[in-house]
């Protein structure tokens, strides 16, 4: 299962084809959930929608890798292999998103992983219970019907949440040298290596992790322009960066100045918010 090659742009398409694919994927068994759904197997849709999740989980680690400086990456390569074949480090990634999304979640780093940790647990469980008859220990049998229409609603609005959610990214994802161009850039900024580097210490990744939480929610709920979202960030200095890089092409490329204003202004201004479908946490297991 070759994924991290010495070579970094080698390793970058092979990410970002993955990701895309499991977008993809995800949606065929969103697909399947609200069919088995609509013929009331709970437990089978349930389980479905719970694959949604890791599919969805697996692209956020894919392109968490991408983000990466390519030496982190081969360093940490078996923590990454883990995690793509671990059900529940994939579901994580994907609670860990919608936490920082919802604001009802903690502003911690820590108390954010410990609740996701929870869901992407707990939903494994209940998937495993989905897809197959099991014993405890005690000799208690452990049924798929024990599934309810309820637990697969509130997966499905966080299935669904999730979705809106990587809409971008997914559509990013499909144009790959669009993609690998931006990597080049974003690679290049000293904004991006002054975190990279920060993250060997303890406190300092903490206070990115807080920064991150708090702009992404903005950012998610459209409530303010980027900008004003991203103040005081980590972030703030990087997009500096991008917008200087970008006005320098647009000029260099006879771009007029009243079109570069335009779409500098464009990015200025918060989008309508999206309806999105509220992100409960999961509902508990069931019992015994």
């Amino acid at each position: 299962m070759a994924m991290l090659f010495p070579d970094s742009e080698a390793t970058d398409r092979v990410l970002i084809e993955l990701a895309s694919e499991a977008h993809k994927h995800a949606r065929q068994h969103l697909i399947a959930a609200r069919a088995v759904l609509d013929a009331g197997v709970w437990s089978v849709a349930f389980a479905n929608a719970a694959l949604v999740l890791e599919e969805l989980g697996k692209a956020l680690i894919c392109t968490s890798a991408l983000i990466q400086p390519h030496e982190q990456r081969l360093a940490s390569e078996e923590f990454f292999r883990y995690a793509l074949n671990s059900h529940e480090a994939k579901a994580l990634y994907a609670f860990m998103t919608l936490g920082m999304a919802n604001e009802e979640m903690p502003e911690g780093l820590e108390e954010l992983f410990k609740l996701a940790l929870r869901d992407a647990r707990r939903t494994h469980k209940n998937k495993m219970r989905g897809f197959y008859t099991d014993t405890n220990a005690s000799g208690h049998v452990l049924k798929p019907s024990d599934i309810t229409e309820a637990q697969v609603h509130q997966l499905l609005q966080v299935v669904e949440a999730l979705m809106a959610l990587s809409v971008e990214s997914e559509e990013a994802l499909e144009d790959a040298e669009g993609y690998l161009q931006v990597l080049g850039r974003v690679r290049q900024s000293e904004a991006y290596q002054a975190a990279y580097a920060a993250m060997d210490d303890d406190d300092a990744l903490n206070e990115l992790g807080a920064q991150s939480i708090t702009a992404a929610r903005l950012i998610t709920r459209a409530e303010v322009p980027l900008p004003e979202a991203i103040k005081g960030t980590w972030m703030s200095p990087f997009l500096d960066e991008v917008i200087a890089d970008w006005k320098e092409r647009a000029t260099a490329a006879g771009m007029p100045e009243n079109l570069i204003a335009d779409e500098r202004a464009a990015v200025w201004t918060p989008a309508e918010p999206s309806e999105r479908p509220a992100l409960p946490t999961q509902p508990r297991s069931p019992t015994r």
